[in-house]
């Protein structure tokens, strides 16, 4: 524990306690990579990368983000 008049038990508590909060998973996390698209009259050229990270670790090298559906129809994530 740190000995010091200025800061608390209760203070500390209430640090750990926001800094475990503003770990939490959130869905609306930025997973990073890149996707593009070209469009032609007649055609449609994706790319994009495998990797799925979260801030600066990479937790994985291969998730796909091109996801083909029925016939011409594709999801990009």
């Amino acid at each position: 524990m740190i000995d010091s008049p200025l800061l608390s038990d209760m203070d500390l508590f209430k640090d750990s306690r926001l800094k475990t909060d503003a770990q939490q998973w959130n869905p609306y996390d930025d997973m990073g990579g890149t996707c593009a698209a070209i469009r032609g009259d007649d055609w449609v050229v994706f790319g994009s990368d495998t990797r799925m990270l979260m801030w600066k670790s990479i937790l994985a090298r291969d998730c796909e983000k091109i996801h083909v559906f029925v016939g011409s129809s594709f999801l990009i994530k």
